[in-house]
């Protein structure tokens, strides 16, 4: 299969795993804008290590890698994230703050599944 039949799944894992980080941007720039410096570059600092790791752990530089490897770098940072947000607004012992209240974001666990066996040759 030649290199341009395949953008369409590049444009995916570009977008699919920038779309991750780039909520973490917004709220490190709403962070800032409050004068939460610390907090606000813990955030850009996710927000700069997962969006390299999108680059890094593309799955035509490593072809014979299952995708589920390459995912791995990229949902740390993700939960990493999850909690800094939770830590820069409320903290962990917030008495609104549920366990089941994180359920939902397990679905973006989904393409672990899906695709995770796979590997890009």
């Amino acid at each position: 299969m030649t290199k341009h039949l395949r953008r369409g799944e590049k444009f995916g894992w570009f977008g699919g795993w920038s779309g991750m980080f780039f909520w973490v941007l917004a709220i490190a720039v709403i962070r800032l804008a409050q004068g939460f410096v610390i907090d606000a570059n813990i955030g850009l600092c996710l927000f700069a290590a997962g969006m390299i790791s999108v680059f890094v752990f593309v799955p035509w530089r490593y072809p014979t890698t299952r995708y589920w490897k390459l995912m791995i770098p990229g949902y740390l940072l993700f939960f990493l994230s999850i909690l800094w947000t939770v830590w820069t607004f409320a903290g962990f012992g917030h008495p609104d703050l549920r366990w089941w209240m994180f359920v939902p974001v397990l679905s973006c666990l989904s393409p672990l599944f899906i695709i995770g066996g796979r590997r890009w040759e």
